[in-house]
């Protein structure tokens, strides 16, 4: 038996409407925003802060910093800790502190940085400010986790709003 020119065998059919269907559905078009993941959890004595950035954020940041560094380098995860060091800030107007640099690693499919804050416990809103991103990208994101006590806010901030955000106010909180 011959097939006709015009017909499909049909696994080319099957194939074709499964890639359609995969096209078609909403996770295919989706974008990931471009930003950074802070965590701030106050541990008895200071602050322990972990800043984890996207892979596909990671590499852009490392290239604009030193094109020739590797994402998998000790070189090139601390030349993205000391930049993200450099542009991150944690101050409130009850206590006065230090953020000191702890390292950074890869799991998966992000880079984690690793920072702890030395000071008096802050009993008063924070000023946060964080622009890790703004070196390569023209639209960023930070969503900061803070908790303190019984404080267990969100701050979010983003391109277009101020890049310092005084409090907790502008963000989603949970008590």
């Amino acid at each position: 038996m011959t097939a006709c020119p015009s017909q499909f065998p049909l696994g080319y059919v099957l194939s074709a409407t499964l890639l359609v269907a995969l096209l078609w559905h909403p996770g295919a078009r989706a974008h990931r925003d471009h930003g950074v993941w802070t965590e701030v959890l106050w541990a008895e004595t200071h602050f322990e802060i972990t800043h984890q950035l996207h892979l596909a954020d990671a590499l852009p940041l490392l290239e604009a910093l030193d094109a020739n560094a590797a994402i998998d380098s000790l070189e090139g995860q601390a030349m993205i800790a000391l930049h993200v060091a450099e542009t991150f800030s944690l101050e409130a107007e009850s206590a006065k502190g230090s953020v000191e640099t702890i390292g950074a690693e890869i799991d998966d499919d992000f880079l984690f940085i690793y920072q702890e804050w030395y000071g008096q416990k802050p009993h008063g809103e924070p000023r946060v400010s964080l622009t890790a991103l703004d070196l390569i990208y023209g639209a960023t994101r930070a969503t900061i986790h803070y908790q303190v006590d019984g404080r267990n806010d969100l701050l979010h901030l983003n391109q277009g709003a101020p890049k310092t955000q005084d409090g907790l106010a502008g963000g989603h909180g949970v008590r």
